[in-house]
């Protein structure tokens, strides 16, 4: 889609994926570490590739809560 985005010369912003330390839909998968690294994937590839990244994560993540 960026790459379609570009040719089309749409401006590109990517934004993180947000914290979540499980799902309430499959409990167990503690999705954490993927989604760190998704996010460093992500902003590597719109560094990359002159796109903008937005990064919510750092803003929302917070401490687990039982």
């Amino acid at each position: 889609m960026c790459e379609l985005s570009q040719a089309n010369n749409i401006a590109i912003v990517l934004c993180s994926v947000l914290p979540a330390y499980d799902y309430w839909w499959k409990k167990g998968t503690y999705p954490s570490e993927k989604i760190l690294a998704l996010n460093e994937w992500i902003k590597k590839y719109a560094y990359k590739n002159n796109f903008v990244y937005v990064d919510y994560y750092s803003l929302m993540v917070d401490e687990p809560k039982d």
